[in-house]
């Protein structure tokens, strides 16, 4: 390897001005990576752009897995994760979700909340937490479907073997909630 080898040089410079980092040069110019690390300092190599977070976040939210928005934004898979943990970031169905149970969550608090002899509130608060609870099961549900998609996609397998009995796990998982969160009739 010789230091002075200018065509290399550039070529690890413009890398570096994309967004690679130190590391990814190196492997990729097969270059040590202290090397790299002291050519940089000493030649003062401009800063990449920090990521577009929002971008990111848009993007994984749009349902993008992590390894291709890493691809996609030349950062590392562990640092959009980091953030990801950080920030909380979940997507729209997830979020939609959490919304769902904190509803059902708050009309199972003030029906308990209720006067037993205000018959009406009674019916309105369980009609409205039976519909909050089939939209939860239904969203669920939806969230369930679109998990066993994917392990069928990635995994290979089809509707039976395995899959069969983790679906029938799933749906008795289901049923149980929706038994724990229907109002008693």
């Amino acid at each position: 390897m010789n230091d002075d080898d200018t065509s290399l040089w550039v070529q690890a410079r413009g890398l570096f001005a994309q967004g690679l980092t130190v590391r990814q040069i190196a492997h990729r110019l097969d270059l040590p990576i202290i090397t790299v690390t002291k050519r940089a300092k000493n030649e003062d190599w401009p800063e990449p752009p920090p990521p577009d977070w929002q971008a990111i976040r848009n993007v994984w939210e749009g349902g993008q897995s992590v390894r291709m928005l890493a691809k996609q934004f030349k950062i590392s898979e562990n640092r959009i994760r980091k953030r990801q943990i950080k920030e909380d970031w979940q997507r729209g169905l997830a979020r939609g979700v959490e919304a769902l149970r904190l509803s059902v969550r708050t009309l199972e608090e003030t029906m308990k909340q209720t006067d037993p002899g205000d018959t009406t509130a009674i019916a309105r608060l369980a009609a409205a937490l039976s519909m909050a609870a089939g939209r939860l099961r239904d969203a669920e549900k939806q969230i369930t479907e679109k998990a066993q998609a994917e392990v069928e996609k990635e995994s290979g397998f089809g509707p039976e073997g395995e899959e069969e009995t983790l679906r029938e796990q799933m749906m008795a998982m289901l049923l149980r909630l929706s038994e724990t969160e229907s109002p008693e009739t």
